[in-house]
C-alpha cells in the first residue's frame, strides 16, 4: 500500500547519503556496444527537474546563475570561485570528462558543449531538443520536428552520426542502453537488441532509473511509484506532494506538513528503504522548486524574500545544508 506523507516520522536534518552507485568504465563505449557501467554526465532525476544545477568530477558546481541572467557558471560547492563559463542561457546542463553539454534556451534549444575552463564552445545539435542526458557512450535526447512532434535521438559526443532511436516520443531517461519514453504512458526501449515494452499506460513526468528499479510520479494520480526494471511490482511510494526527484535511495519532493504556525509546505527527503523523512525546509510557503543533487550536496531554486536582502533579487539557488543558505 501507498503511504500519506503526514503520516510518516519527521526528523530533525542528517547526512543524506546520495551516491548513485554508477561504475565508471575505462574503456570508451560507442551505440552498438554498451557495457554495464558507463560514465554518465547528470546524476538522478535532475535533468527531468530541468537540469539547473550539476556536479562535475573536479569538485565544481555547474549551474544556471540567477543572478547573471541564467548563464553558465561553475563554483565550489561552498559558493566561492564562481566563474562564468559561457553567456548562453542554458538547461538540461551534464558534466563529462572536462565538457559541460547544455540546451541553449536563445538559440531553439540547440545542444552545446564548453570546456568546464569555459573554453571551446561549439554548437553540437542544431534543434529544438529537450531532455539531454549525455554519457561516454554519446548523447541521447529528444527533438522537435516541424509538426511539432517529439522525436528521440542519439549522436556522438561530438554531434556526429545522429540517428533517431524512436519518432513521437519524448525521452524520461536513459540507463544502461535503455531509453524511457512517453509522457501519455512509459516505454522502455533496448537500444541494442530493439525491444520495446510499455510499462505504465498513465501520464508520468520526473523518471529516474537506478539499479534498484524505476522511479515515477503518476501525474495524473497525485502518486509517485516506484518499478521493477522488468515493469512488475509497482508500488506507490507517496501519495500527493510535487516537484520529485529521485536520486541514490532519496527522494526529494514538495511536501505539506503542519508545525505550531498551522499547515504549511515542506521540502523534504524521504529514505525510500527506511520510509524516514527529513525536513530540509520547514514552512517553505514562498515560491520553491525542484531539489537538484550535485554529489554530497543538495540545491534548490526558489523565490525567496531571503535572497532580496542577500542579492537583491528574489530568485536564487539555495543550498540545503541543515538550513538554507542564499548560494546564488
Amino acid at each position: 500500500m501507498g503511504k500519506n506523507e503526514n503520516s510518516l516520522s519527521i526528523d530533525s536534518f542528517e547526512q543524506i547519503n546520495t551516491t548513485t552507485g554508477v561504475l565508471p568504465t575505462d574503456e570508451q563505449n560507442t551505440l552498438s556496444s554498451l557495457t554495464t557501467s558507463e560514465l554518465l554526465g547528470f546524476e538522478g532525476g535532475n535533468i527531468g527537474a530541468g537540469g539547473l544545477v550539476c556536479s562535475g568530477k573536479d569538485g565544481c558546481i555547474y549551474y544556471r546563475s540567477e543572478s547573471d541572467g541564467w548563464k553558465l557558471y561553475k563554483a565550489k560547492p561552498d559558493g566561492s570561485g564562481k566563474t562564468k563559463l559561457s553567456n548562453r542561457v542554458q538547461g538540461y546542463i551534464n558534466v563529462l570528462e572536462g565538457w559541460v553539454y547544455f540546451c541553449d534556451f536563445t538559440d531553439d534549444f540547440s545542444i552545446y558543449k564548453v570546456r568546464t575552463d569555459g573554453t571551446d564552445e561549439t554548437k553540437l545539435v542544431d534543434g529544438y531538443c529537450n531532455n539531454l542526458y549525455v554519457t561516454e557512450s554519446g548523447m541521447y535526447f529528444d527533438m522537435r520536428d516541424r509538426n511539432n512532434s517529439p522525436q528521440i535521438y542519439y549522436a556522438d559526443l561530438d554531434g556526429k552520426n545522429m540517428k533517431m532511436l524512436m519518432p513521437d516520443a519524448s525521452l524520461m531517461y536513459y540507463y544502461k542502453g535503455k531509453i524511457y519514453m512517453g509522457t501519455g504512458q512509459l516505454g522502455v526501449y533496448d537500444i541494442k537488441t530493439g525491444n520495446e515494452k510499455v510499462l505504465v499506460e498513465t501520464y508520468v513526468h520526473n523518471v529516474s532509473v537506478d539499479d534498484s528499479g524505476i522511479y515515477y510520479w503518476a501525474a495524473d494520480k497525485g502518486e509517485f511509484h516506484r518499478l521493477d526494471l522488468d515493469g512488475g511490482n509497482d508500488k506507490v511510494i507517496i501519495r500527493s506532494g510535487d516537484y520529485f526527484n529521485y536520486c541514490g535511495g532519496n527522494l526529494y519532493y514538495e511536501g505539506i506538513s503542519e508545525n505550531k504556525n498551522g499547515p504549511c509546505h515542506t521540502i523534504n527527503s524521504l529514505n525510500i528503504a527506511t520510509d524516514k523523512i527529513v525536513i530540509l525546509l520547514e514552512e517553505a510557503n514562498e515560491s520553491v522548486g525542484y531539489v537538484y543533487v550535485a554529489g554530497e550536496y543538495l540545491y534548490m531554486r526558489a523565490s525567496l524574500r531571503e535572497s532580496i536582502l542577500v542579492n537583491g533579487k528574489l530568485d536564487c539557488i539555495a543550498r540545503l545544508d541543515g538550513g538554507v543558505t542564499i548560494w546564488d
